[in-house]
């Protein structure tokens, strides 16, 4: 069985055998712009958590940053609650 598909004056073919003794395994390419049998959300097994990048991001705070970051934060909750008990 051969499908052809037109795009932009362009022909693309795809070769597709059905026999069970024969069968033609399809492989799995990461594009959205070309029809595939598999679902959208497919990831194929040997791919899957191949591009994983954890923690790229982070920042590490040594304890006088964190303990100074911290007394400003409280420091403004504080005049916060102050006014609010003056007033009330």
């Amino acid at each position: 069985m051969v499908t052809t598909r037109s795009a932009s004056n362009k022909q693309f073919s795809i070769n597709k055998q059905l026999n069970p003794s024969n069968q033609q395994s399809i492989k799995w390419e990461k594009v959205l712009y070309k029809h595939q049998s598999f679902p959208d959300n497919y990831t194929d097994e040997a791919l899957f958590l191949d591009q994983l990048r954890t923690n790229v991001n982070v920042v590490k705070y040594s304890l006088i940053e964190a303990t100074r970051g911290g007394s400003i934060i409280m420091s403004q909750i504080d005049l916060v609650v102050i006014y609010l008990g003056k007033l009330f």
